[in-house]
């Protein structure tokens, strides 16, 4: 029993530690608690013996800025007892990634990256930095070459939502919710009630229907094509159509006759994107 209750704080101080900043036996920075816009030092202690015989090392560092990642590279030099270098935080940064290069070489502490929040004035980790975690770990890193880690990936969602999802989440951070969850009852139900929503957004309609079909319910992602059209008769989804359809034809002839359908469908003045699609067209 005791042996268990042991386990058990382990596992819980384990988990919490996750929420506070990470620290790493090779690479420290400081300050330990940076905030957006802080200029950051970088302490390196490598253990391979290729690295320490380098005078310069270079840092390349990913910053998470919504929902992108923007990189930047830092010089470290050798000094008496490490390898060091200084560089500004970006103010819209939410977290942050660091692996060291040497030549061909690398160190991304074995493909999970040297990870670290972007933190509050009370040095807590600031909201979106769950947010910038949950995405790296889930396969956004491995565009730089770090592995996808779903057990983190998973711990930093639920921190990030643990007032669950916001009143006014966009439609793509719904679907991503619910696809996080494994809810697919819900995500199918959302896509539902998309018709009933006055805000809806085209571009969000155009993509409902490719969902609906993902989870399972074809039959509703003809529904939510066919209101697309209902509502945005002249909408821009025209277009997605239409170019798949004309690099179909093969001849002059027909494409011109496509052409032709198309602009006697437009009624009235022509909107911008419809003079976009007619000179596009018309110039190959």
């Amino acid at each position: 029993m005791k042996k268990l209750l042991l386990l058990l704080v382990a596992c819980i101080t384990g988990i919490s530690a996750i929420a506070q900043q990470v620290s790493y036996s090779r690479l420290q920075i400081e300050p330990e608690s940076p905030r957006a816009g802080n200029t950051i030092t970088i302490n390196y202690q490598p253990e391979s013996t290729s690295f320490k015989k380098q005078a310069i090392l270079i840092a390349a560092i990913y910053y998470s800025i919504g929902k992108r990642m923007e990189a930047s590279e830092l010089q470290l030099k050798k000094n008496k007892t490490n390898w060091t270098g200084n560089f500004q935080l970006p103010d819209s940064a939410v977290a942050f990634f660091v692996k060291i290069v040497a030549g061909k070489e690398t160190d991304n502490n074995d493909k999970k990256g040297y990870a670290f929040f972007v933190m509050d004035e009370s040095g807590q980790p600031i909201k979106p930095s769950y947010s910038g975690m949950w995405n790296f770990y889930r396969g956004e890193g491995r565009w730089v070459g770090f592995d996808a880690d779903e057990k983190k990936a998973d711990f930093y969602f639920n921190k990030y939502y643990e007032q669950g999802l916001p009143k006014d989440a966009s439609f793509n951070e719904t679907i991503s919710y619910y696809q996080q969850k494994k809810d697919s009852t819900a995500l199918i139900n959302y896509l539902a009630d998309l018709p009933s929503d006055p805000n809806i957004k085209e571009d969000d309609l155009f993509q409902a229907p490719f969902f609906a079909d993902r989870f399972g319910n074809k039959p509703l992602g003809k529904l939510l094509t066919a209101f697309l059209k209902l509502k945005y008769p002249d909408g821009s989804w025209k277009v997605r159509e239409l170019y798949p359809k004309f690099n179909t034809k093969k001849t002059a002839t027909e494409k011109a006759a496509m052409l032709d359908s198309f602009k006697n469908s437009i009624k009235g003045e022509p909107q911008e994107w419809q003079k976009n699609v007619i000179t596009n067209i018309e110039s190959n």
